[in-house]
C-alpha cells in the first residue's frame, strides 16, 4: 500500500519570500525518510482556498522560474510512499510551518488530504484537524495523531 498527505488551505494565505512548510509521516514513532516533503516559497504571493501548502515525498521550490504566473500559487501534489511492512501502532504527521504564530491558526484554516493507493486504486480522504490530536513539538512544529485512522 502507498500513502501520502497534503496540507491544504481553507482560506487565502499570504506567503512571504523564504516561507517554508514541511510534512512527514511518523509510523511507529519513526519518520519514514521517503515521506519527508518540503515546500519553499521564494516568491511572495497569495495562496487561495483549497490549494496545497505542502505535501509528502518531495522537495519543491516555488519561484518565478518554477511557476506559471497565470495560475494560482500553490505547491505540487504529494508523492505517495510505501508503508512499512509492520502495521502501525501509532501514526502521526509531523508538520513545520514558517512562523510560530501560524501554529495556532493553522488548525482553523487548513485541512489534511490523505491519499491511499492499494491494488492500483487511488482514493483520497479529507481529514479535518481535531484540536485534541495536535501536539506542539517546537515553536513552529507540531504533530497530528492519526490514531483514529488505524481503526478503519
Amino acid at each position: 500500500m502507498l500513502i501520502g498527505f497534503e496540507l491544504i488551505t481553507q482560506r487565502a494565505w499570504t506567503i512571504l519570500p523564504g516561507a517554508s512548510f514541511s510534512i512527514a509521516i511518523v509510523w511507529n514513532q519513526a519518520k519514514i525518510p521517503s515521506s519527508i516533503g518540503k515546500d519553499i516559497f521564494y516568491k511572495a504571493g497569495m495562496i487561495l482556498p483549497n490549494k496545497i501548502l505542502t505535501g509528502t515525498g518531495r522537495i519543491h521550490h516555488i519561484s518565478d522560474e518554477t511557476i506559471n504566473a497565470f495560475e494560482p500559487l500553490q505547491s505540487e501534489h504529494c508523492h505517495l510512499v510505501s508503508c512499512p511492512k509492520d502495521p502501525p501502532s501509532t501514526l502521526r504527521l509531523d508538520i513545520t510551518v514558517p512562523k510560530s504564530s501560524m501554529v495556532d491558526t493553522i488548525y482553523q484554516t487548513s485541512f489534511i488530504k490523505m491519499w491511499k493507493r492499494k491494488d492500483s486504486v487511488t482514493r483520497d480522504t479529507v481529514l479535518y484537524f481535531d484540536p485534541h490530536s495536535v501536539q506542539n513539538i517546537q515553536k513552529n512544529q507540531f504533530q497530528i495523531d492519526l490514531f483514529y485512522l488505524l481503526k478503519k
